[in-house]
């Protein structure tokens, strides 16, 4: 059969999404995370990379798209040449491979922000009237009244604090995990806990590496879907 991808470039990425689809299967759709994708992305690139060997890095280099890449603030290892032919080869293939990878993470959380931050927020009120010495009540109660308040109010314009707060609060709950009567309290499973908790994450994630993108979902939802009418995360 004809080979329609025509450059070294091409092919590798071919490859590499190869790795990274097989990941995806292997790991499960309930499982899937940002986090995840993020490493499965990078470990892809690596693999491909060191299989090629020095030859066929230079080929992908040798693309006319990957001179315009950028080192300066990137790893780069500069042990010897190959290490650094490596490190521009990974960095190249990553520069190509990104906006899939942002494109895969909006996609993984479109329709379902809101919904995600309306329920840490349920979590995190109830957690915050506990009579537990060991939970901070005033971080758990301006968390949940930030996450509660995104569908109403959209994201204030100091949001990213606030934001990267939720899994560590959400994590801290899911830790209790042997006080049984304190999980039982919060109104929700174990592990329906720890899922909100890597969602969370997946909500950090995202608007680290598109925060435009993520402000964007968030109004999105708020203008289209109802946060009453939006349906329950799955367990």
């Amino acid at each position: 059969m004809q080979d329609n991808v025509k450059t070294n470039l091409d092919r590798a990425v071919a490859k590499i999404n190869a790795l990274i689809r097989e990941d995806i299967i292997a790991c499960g759709e309930k499982n899937l995370s940002l986090d995840f994708l993020s490493n499965s992305f990078s470990s892809a690139i690596y693999k491909h990379v060191a299989a090629v060997g020095t030859a066929g890095q230079l080929a992908i280099l040798s693309d006319e798209t990957t001179r315009s890449v950028s080192l300066a603030d990137k790893p780069v290892d500069t042990r010897n040449v190959a290490t650094v032919i490596a490190s521009a080869t990974y960095e190249a293939l990553m520069d190509r491979m990104r906006p899939k990878m942002i494109e895969m993470g909006r996609a993984f959380n479109r329709g379902r922000v809101i919904e995600t931050l309306a329920d840490i927020g349920a979590v995190l009120e109830r957690a915050s009237l506990e009579n537990d010495p060991g939970l901070d009540h005033g971080a758990l109660r301006d968390a949940a009244q930030f996450a509660s308040s995104v569908a109403s109010s959209g994201l204030p314009a100091d949001y990213t604090n606030p934001l990267s707060y939720l899994p560590v609060a959400m994590r801290g709950l899911a830790d209790r995990r042997k006080d049984k009567a304190l999980i039982a309290r919060l109104g929700e499973p174990l592990e329906r806990l720890v899922r909100l908790a890597d969602r969370a994450a997946d909500l950090v994630h995202l608007n680290a590496v598109d925060p435009e993108g993520f402000r964007e979902s968030v109004e999105d939802e708020r203008n289209t879907v109802p946060a009453s009418a939006a349906p329950s995360l799955a367990a």
